[in-house]
């Protein structure tokens, strides 16, 4: 536990509410009977001076304590000279209705740290070290369905804790389980999730901010715009945002991009993107152009491959596809673990042409 955890915790005491209560007391009775006097001799001044020596003398033991005043002390120098016997008894309500629920409710720091779970705590490292079990859950999917499980199953607990995971090495494949840990029924994971989605979207935003900082700076460079478009389209992408914004992010990333092809119609990388984009964005006309642009200058990949299929089926424009399968099956990079895979396919489909 860090030195500023340990420093909270001891002053997450329980206040005494004894001398509050009687001050409340107090200050409710002499308020009382000043506005009582004021009433039968008709003279507001019987009312009124009490009342002020008696919110100065608040406002003087205030200023007196160190280091800070206690919750309800504080909240009757508030009250009193505002609303007089009626703020000193509504705080008398409140100091009842404390000493009533304190024994069984849950202390502040108690609630704060479950929220944002201490990281450096050895009951967190374990926690962590189990979810982590088996590998990586950044360099593999077989760790995202154990993710789902325990969204779904998981205790409060296990599912804070990947929740902060999740916020700490955000994935757009981690996406799903953040999304059912916004939904969950109990309200500390729900707030936990909203916190992990707006550290994830504020670290998008830093990003993109200093890339448009950079891009101003260097004139619209293309590299910068690249990378500019590519940090927009990989926030469309997360999972994060409503289909609204993440059409507005989508819509960044191509003009990026349209100003890099601008620049250079045959830069492969850009129109690759650029064809993608347009594939999210129910366009596979305008992203058949792109890939098979980028096919022309790059050559074949598994991933433009991948995409121009997809977009060619959308289209329906079937025997395109026979017949680019039919030349590309020998043209795949044969290390690539998707190769394979993606060479089956075109293989079905050019058996469909033959």
């Amino acid at each position: 536990m860090t030195e500023a955890s340990t420093a909270l915790t001891r002053m997450d005491g329980r206040e005494p509410l004894w001398r509050d209560a009687l001050t409340a007391s107090a200050v409710t009775l002499i308020l009382l009977a000043a506005a009582y006097g004021a009433v039968q001799t008709g003279s507001l001044l019987i009312y009124w001076l009490p009342h002020a020596v008696v919110s100065l003398v608040l406002v003087a033991m205030i200023c007196i304590v160190k280091p800070v005043p206690r919750r309800q002390a504080a909240l009757l120098v508030i009250c009193v000279p505002a609303l007089g016997p009626f703020g000193a008894a509504g705080c008398l309500i409140c100091i009842a209705a404390e000493a009533s629920f304190r024994n069984h409710a849950r202390g502040f720091l108690e609630w704060y740290a479950e929220l944002f779970p201490d990281e450096e705590s050895e009951r967190a490292d374990v926690l962590l070290r189990r979810l982590l079990a088996g590998g990586d859950p950044a360099h593999g999917a077989s760790e995202l369905a154990s993710f789902a499980d325990v969204m779904e199953h998981g205790s409060i607990e296990q599912k804070q804790a990947l929740a902060a995971l999740i916020a700490r090495r955000f994935s757009p494949a981690f996406a799903p389980a953040l999304r059912r840990a916004l939904e969950d029924p109990v309200p500390a994971v729900r707030v936990q999730a909203a916190a992990a989605a707006a550290a994830i979207e504020a670290r998008f935003a830093a990003r993109t901010m200093a890339l448009q900082r950079e891009a101003l700076r260097a004139g619209d460079a293309p590299d910068t715009l690249r990378r500019l478009g590519h940090l927009h389209a990989e926030i469309a992408a997360s999972g994060l945002l409503e289909e609204a914004r993440a059409a507005a992010a989508r819509a960044q990333a191509l003009d990026c991009f349209h100003a890099v092809l601008a620049a250079n119609a045959s830069d492969g990388e850009a129109l690759l993107a650029a064809g993608e984009l347009h594939l999210a964005n129910a366009e596979p006309n305008l992203a058949a152009v792109k890939l098979l642009r980028a096919l022309e200058l790059n050559g074949v990949s598994v991933r433009a491959a991948e995409l121009l299929i997809e977009a060619l089926l959308k289209e329906r424009r079937f025997k395109e596809l026979r017949t680019f399968a039919i030349h590309w099956q020998k043209k795949l990079p044969p290390h690539e673990p998707r190769s394979a895979r993606l060479r089956a396919a075109l293989q079905t489909w050019a058996e469909t042409a033959a």
